[in-house]
């Protein structure tokens, strides 16, 4: 089992124009993870980079994945089996279908990241607590510029007015959105990205005296590194629904409002308090799970026979000549494993066809949406093909159905595993 860093690759599906933008935001949290990753002592080959993208379809080894963005979306959920999540700072942009939240519970507890998040998840009857963001964990900086230098991040044009002159003389205005040209970001080229983002904090640290922002992961990160940090957001939604406990957020209705001049803020037991809750669950997680999933993963990986092949080619011989979206009817006679079968098969290759009835003499009631019946009423029933599914009604079937003029291997078969003596095909 190992260890996952989620990367921000672009595939095709991603991006519906020709160029794309990639936040820089995004790439400084899966930075923050790799350096909690490093602080733990977990080797880089433990590390496996998980596409966000792709999280539907991994089919590595078992690993364990910190959730700090929300996976729910096509085609990334259901998640992989092979993820095990571990949800801190987690949020949600809007509401969840009811389906997921099962999911959601199964993991508990939920670190949120937000309170909107929190009190979401909370009224649905899910373990969640206010985490913050998985950037608070940034480390303080050792010194402080010798020069006076202002970074203006994403700012809205409508703060631009309310900037001091003096201010902006120092000031040097930077965007977290990078434009590419090419809608699809290889995973190589998303690392390149996470080096770029490094490379832009690594500045906030070493220069920045002030840093003026509307971007949560401008902020968040620069205050946790000991820089003052005006946070300006035309209309405040409920991503910053916490931040208001560590600085003032101001709206475009109190730009003139802001004091320009605000100190840092010490974080740094928050900080150790999140790292800690962060080692424990993952250590948990790692705990509980990696020798179940050792086990399995044994068994898993080998060269896999096709299972009901059998079955199948039954299946395909009798409705020779039907097409995938045929209409028509079928009964399953037997209420067990082999009919549980059939109707999966049906399903899978023939969608549009109609079950009618499904026969057994002990079952009652209904199956697949669909009435069980007793042997003797099928002589009132019309359809085009019957599968016999149970070994010891066979005789029974076989009678029944040759007495209502249906031809064997043409209108019914045998359908199940065991060798039948009179049925050899």
């Amino acid at each position: 089992m190992k260890f996952g860093r989620v990367i921000f690759a672009q595939p095709e599906r991603a991006l519906s124009m020709k160029s794309g933008y990639i936040n820089l935001g995004d790439n400084i949290q899966a930075c923050v993870i790799e350096d909690i990753y490093n602080n733990m002592g977990i080797k880089d080959e433990d590390v496996i980079d998980i596409n966000f993208f792709d999280m539907g379809n991994y089919k590595g080894e078992y690993v364990i994945v910190p959730m700090i963005n929300s996976p729910f979306m096509i085609p990334n959920f259901p998640l992989s089996n092979r993820i095990i999540p571990f949800y801190i700072s987690f949020a949600l942009q809007e509401d969840i279908c009811d389906d997921i939240l099962p999911h959601l519970s199964r993991w508990a507890p939920i670190g949120c990241r937000d309170e909107v998040t929190m009190e979401y998840l909370r009224n649905k009857g899910i373990d969640a607590y206010l985490s913050g963001c998985i950037t608070i964990t940034m480390p303080k900086r050792k010194e402080y510029p010798p020069k006076k230098k202002v970074f203006f991040v994403n700012c809205s044009s409508k703060l631009k007015e309310y900037i001091p002159k003096e201010l902006n003389d120092i000031g040097e205005y930077v965007s977290h959105e990078v434009k590419v040209a090419h809608s699809v970001v290889t995973m190589e080229e998303a690392k390149y990205y996470n080096d770029c983002a490094r490379k832009l904090f690594e500045r906030y640290k070493e220069e920045a005296t002030l840093v003026v922002t509307s971007r949560l992961h401008a902020a968040i990160p620069c205050l946790a590194m000991g820089i003052p940090v005006i946070l300006a957001i035309d209309n405040i939604d409920g991503r910053f629904s916490w931040v208001d406990k560590l600085i003032p957020i101001y709206d475009s209705e109190h730009y003139g409002e802001i004091d320009w001049n605000p100190n840092p803020i010490n974080m740094e037991k928050e900080k150790e308090i999140f790292i800690n809750i962060f080692e424990k669950q993952l250590n948990k997680l790692w705990t509980d799970k990696r020798e179940l999933c050792a086990i399995s993963e044994f068994w898993e990986e080998r060269n896999k026979v096709e299972y009901n092949y059998k079955l199948k080619k039954k299946l395909m011989n009798l409705l020779r000549g039907r097409e995938a979206n045929d209409i028509f009817t079928c009964l399953i006679w037997g209420a067990g494993v082999h009919g549980k079968i059939a109707y999966k098969m049906i399903k899978e290759f023939f969608p549009q066809a109609k079950l009618i009835a499904i026969v057994d003499n002990f079952a009652e009631g209904v199956l697949f949406e669909t009435k069980i019946i007793k042997p003797c009423e099928v002589y009132g029933k019309d359809f085009d093909y019957a599968l016999v599914t149970t070994y010891p009604g066979r005789f029974e079937a076989a009678k029944i159905l040759s007495d209502m003029n249906k031809e064997k291997d043409k209108e019914w078969c045998f359908f199940m595993s065991k060798d039948i003596p009179e049925d050899n095909s």
